[in-house]
């Protein structure tokens, strides 16, 4: 993946009308409790150590950018407690920042 690439294909779903489902929808319509609108996508994003970078440099900023959702699966063993060294911590992916 390429940042530009990433950026053309977010906003191809944007300009054509798809709806970016957030977990809550997901869930709610696994659950038989609501429905979801037409053309609707997940975004499902796996992330680890190295992709720390993408995480908030590259995806949410563009995900924003579009106005667009998306679904993130984290390797939570290398979460850190505490801000700092280039490590996902708790407060950043919470605030979907990195904070340093």
């Amino acid at each position: 993946m390429t940042p530009q690439w990433f950026d053309d294909e977010m906003k191809y779903l944007a300009d054509n009308g798809y709806h970016a489902v957030t977990a809550d929808e997901l869930v709610g319509y696994v659950e038989g409790t609501s429905q979801l609108p037409a053309k609707s996508v997940v975004l499902t994003f796996d992330l680890g150590t190295p992709q720390s970078g993408d995480f908030d440099k590259i995806i949410v900023p563009t995900l924003e950018k579009y106005g667009l959702h998306g679904v993130f699966f984290v390797t939570t063993d290398s979460v850190k407690d505490e801000c700092g060294g280039g490590s996902y911590c708790w407060s950043m992916l919470k605030s979907g920042r990195r904070v340093e």
